[in-house]
């Protein structure tokens, strides 16, 4: 029989044995890190091993967040004595840049050679390149130091060719100097002083000229004792900051830099604070409301005796946009009765504070403040009442609340009394109430105490209802009906009843208006008949006195007439 054992995540190790094995183990340098005894095992956090799909003859092991100490010789050794291995390599760094044999400052004496390595933790081996004041490239990687034009600023750059990171550190290298060969201003090494007196001049010894030969230069010596000296400016001066304030406000989610300033020859500098900086230059970048806080730069004379230290704070503000965190009333379920006080919380996060708006969904008024309160409510302020913050940062913002107020019914908008209809007309009869809860519409017929069931109820808002009734008129329907509405308010009901009377109007007179073509199509009508009758009668007189005149004996003709 033959089983694998399997090492996940960076290679695989496999070991052929004749045998199932009951208990196998994995070793890093021949030390047990994970057992198996028939596929169960006991394990740390990172080393994790077990049977591939329950199959014993194939085994894992699960290597989790390696790091260096992995990078050596594992093995699997089952019961059997069989055993197999392999070598693992982690690639890591670059970590822990140094210089040997130094700090990160030197002093060198100019003559007196000094070699600096720039060392790294590394592997594979890392490219290491070095840089004079951010631009002369120095290919070796052991820096020669000897003359005083190597005086300056440092850069190692160690790179990890496959990893493709990079680590820079800083060296600071002072050549000390001289004294070189002395000259004298004006360059002479004799000169000759003429007084300006007006009396005779003499010498001693008396002659009008002498050769002095030098028989120096002696031995020369300073005061202090020593070959070279460092002389080391006193600061750093008064501390100041670009831009030049003790307190800023930043809109958050920008970028900010602060850069501190002072007079030093040779200063190192330090930010502490909500974010610390080991530079000069203090970068926030899309600063958040967390980084505010209080900062202090500290300016340190590195090349003093003892250091000298000089400290300056800045208050750093981070203003945002509101944000509404929660918006309450003291109202239970957004529920309260009529008359009673309803008091509004609006909580808002922002900087600076925000001004808080108040607003109802169905009026145009508007009030101010965190907290409001509708005092007396009514049963029309059902609705929607909605927060708004704003503090000049961003947009701004709303959240909605809503408010019912219990109420029992009452009239919305005026009912009509009464309705004058003919037989065999459609009439709509129809009831507008405010009530919350919803109520319950009863429509009868008070002569018959007939009740309608058939009645439709519209629900217009929360607190709004529509009840129509409509009828076909025969000669029943007339007379009176009443509409009763009632809700349970705190478990006790609220009625109230309206009535609305039916007229029957009589067909032979008409008592209401009708419409303008119908008056004058009627008006029309009653002047065409008018007409045609006066020409019939005018015609019924002529022909009767035609008739008459011709027939009649006194109508015929006389001589005397002829």
């Amino acid at each position: 029989m033959e089983y694998k054992c399997i090492l996940i995540v960076i290679v695989y190790l496999s070991v052929l044995i004749t045998d199932s094995p009951s208990v196998l183990d994995f070793r890093r340098n021949n030390i047990v890190v994970c057992s198996m005894i028939n596929c169960e095992s006991s394990s740390d956090n990172r080393y994790k091993c077990g049977c591939i799909n329950n199959n014993n003859k194939q085994l894992y092991l699960n290597i989790s967040n390696i790091n260096k100490q992995d990078d050596t010789t594992w093995s699997c050794r089952g019961n059997s004595g069989r055993q197999g291995s392999i070598n693992v390599s982690v690639y890591y760094g670059p970590e822990n840049i140094r210089f040997n044999p130094t700090s990160d400052n030197i002093d060198v004496i100019e003559g007196k050679s000094q070699s600096v390595n720039c060392l790294a933790d590394c592997k594979p081996d890392c490219n290491i390149i070095w840089s004079k004041d951010g631009s002369t490239t120095i290919l070796n990687n052991t820096l020669s130091l000897s003359t005083r034009d190597q005086t300056g600023s440092y850069n190692c750059t160690v790179k990890h060719t496959v990893l493709n990171k990079q680590l820079t550190k800083q060296l600071n290298v002072q050549i000390n100097y001289g004294p070189d060969r002395l000259t004298f201003s004006p360059d002479v090494t004799s000169i000759n002083i003429i007084e300006d007196g007006r009396d005779e001049l003499a010498f001693s010894p008396d002659v009008t000229s002498i050769n002095i030969i030098e028989d120096g230069p002696d031995e020369l010596a300073f005061s202090a004792d020593v070959t070279s000296i460092n002389i080391i400016e006193d600061g750093p001066d008064e501390l100041s900051f670009s831009p030049d304030v003790t307190s800023i406000n930043i809109i958050e989610g920008r970028d900010q830099t602060i850069t501190c300033l002072t007079d030093c020859y040779q200063c190192n500098y330090k930010w502490t604070g909500p974010v610390s900086s080991p530079t000069k230059d203090l970068v926030l970048t899309q600063i958040k409301r967390n980084q505010e806080g209080n900062y202090r730069c500290e300016a340190t004379n590195i090349k003093n005796i003892i250091p000298k230290t000089r400290s300056k704070s800045l208050q750093v503000n981070v203003h945002y946009p509101p944000d509404i965190t929660s918006i309450t009333s003291d109202a239970v379920n957004n529920t309260a009765d009529e008359g009673s006080d309803v008091i509004f919380n609006c909580n808002v996060d922002s900087k600076p504070v925000s001004t808080v708006t108040w607003s109802f969904s169905t009026s145009t008024d508007t009030n101010t403040g965190q907290q409001w309160t509708l005092t007396q409510a009514k049963c029309q302020d059902t609705g929607i009442y909605t927060c708004t913050a704003n503090n000049g940062i961003g947009q701004s913002t709303t959240k909605s609340l809503p408010l019912n107020i219990r109420c029992p019914p009452i009239l919305k908008e005026e009912l009509k009394k009464e309705i004058r209809r003919q037989i065999g007309e459609m009439v709509l009869l129809e009831i507008n109430i405010e009530a919350y809860p919803e109520p319950n519409f009863i429509w009868k017929q008070l002569i018959s105490d007939i009740e309608y069931p058939f009645a439709k109820t519209e629900r217009v808002s929360e607190n709004n209802f529509i009840s129509t009734l409509e009828l076909i008129l025969d000669q029943s329907s007339f007379g009176y009906y009443i509409i009763t509405v009632q809700n349970i308010i705190n478990g006790e009901t609220k009625a109230k009843t309206w009535g609305i009377k039916i007229i029957e109007l009589d067909p032979g007179t008409i008592s209401y208006k009708q419409s303008g073509y119908q008056e004058v199509l009627s008006t029309g009508i009653g002047i065409g008949i008018g007409i045609g009758i006066s020409l019939v009668c005018v015609f019924l007189v002529l022909l009767t006195i035609f008739i008459y005149r011709k027939y009649h004996p006194a109508n015929k003709k006389l001589p005397e007439e002829s």
